[in-house]
């Protein structure tokens, strides 16, 4: 998603920087965990490497927490999933190569609030299933970033995927800044997938940006198209937190391009303990077109704790 840029990250990596005096028992304790983790990532990376020094720093994280979506009694249950995630770069491969752990392999190309008001539409399943795979990132040629993907989902029946992405965000003097990308993904239970994404960024300062994004995936099982328009502006308050508001319209052409839905969100995300402890909350209205586009409120609590060392400062 191109609302991964630094201002508009999701804290998928975020820093640990050093604390003044003496840590405090829980600090001491992740600190602890931190380093085993890197201990655990150097026997990890012997295995795809060569015997040179290990290099950091290696940009590895584990990610655990919890989600709750919390709905009126009216229009459905309330939702509870486990986070958990991680990527493992492997240095002595020259980080050409980082083992993944995640939720949902599509939600590299849509925000969390798409994702959910795409679901609410009844145009995709909610998905909560754990992939695991092994990533190679290609050396940068003609400014184009690619990398591809190939895993399993970790349950029964097996689902092997295998997903090839090239992006580019283009250099270029004025306010707002392009990018573009594909992505192509096969998975067994849902065949072939491509996604063609293009963006508009633009910053106001140092600490306000705005993305337009337009996604078109074609969908083997759908013979169509999926698609989505969304508008994210996001405010880094201070330090320590941000705001964002963000607004979209999902549709498809089974049917002569139907809008499916339409929605808003709100989205407050804050450090609560040190650079590796997060809180948000976000508010959402969802309008899906099976219920006349009656609003369907929802608010989703999320903590999440983050190990591992030299990450990148993401709020």
């Amino acid at each position: 998603m191109w609302l991964a840029v630094p201002l508009l990250a999701t804290a998928d990596e975020p820093a640990t920087t050093p604390t003044e005096g003496q840590p405090g028992m829980i600090q001491r304790q992740h600190n602890y965990i931190s380093n085993t983790l890197e201990a655990m990532l150097r026997r990890t990376d012997a295995l795809f490497g060569t015997d040179r020094a290990y290099d950091m720093p290696t940009g590895s994280y584990v990610r655990i927490g919890g989600r709750a979506v919390l709905y009126r009694p009216e229009d459905r249950d309330h939702e509870f999933a486990g986070i958990l995630s991680a990527k493992i770069s492997l240095p002595r491969t020259e980080n050409r190569l980082q083992v993944t752990l995640q939720q949902d392999i599509e939600d590299v190309l849509l925000t969390r609030s798409q994702r959910e008001a795409q679901v609410e539409a009844g145009q995709a399943p909610a998905e909560e299933n754990q992939y695991l795979g092994l990533r190679g990132v290609a050396v940068e040629k003609l400014k184009l970033q690619i990398h591809g993907d190939i895993g399993m989902k970790l349950r029964l029946p097996p689902d092997p995927y295998a997903r090839l992405r090239v992006q580019r965000v283009f250099n270029k003097e004025g306010n707002w800044v392009p990018a573009v990308s594909e992505t192509l993904l096969w998975r067994r239970t849902e065949m072939f997938s491509a996604a063609t994404e293009f963006a508009l960024l633009r910053s106001y300062g140092s600490g306000s940006a705005l993305a337009l994004v337009s996604n078109a995936t074609w969908r083997q099982t759908k013979d169509a198209f999926d698609l989505s328009q969304i508008v994210n502006f996001t405010h880094r308050i201070n330090a320590r937190s941000l705001a964002a508001a963000e607004a979209g319209v999902i549709g498809d052409t089974i049917e002569n391009s139907w809008v499916n839905a339409y929605y808003v969100s709100m989205r407050y995300r804050r450090k609560i303990y040190n650079d590796w402890l997060l809180f948000e909350v976000r508010p959402q209205l969802t309008y899906p077109r099976d219920r006349d586009f009656q609003p369907v409120p929802s608010v989703t609590l999320q903590l999440e704790a983050y190990f591992g060392k030299n990450l990148l400062d993401r709020l």
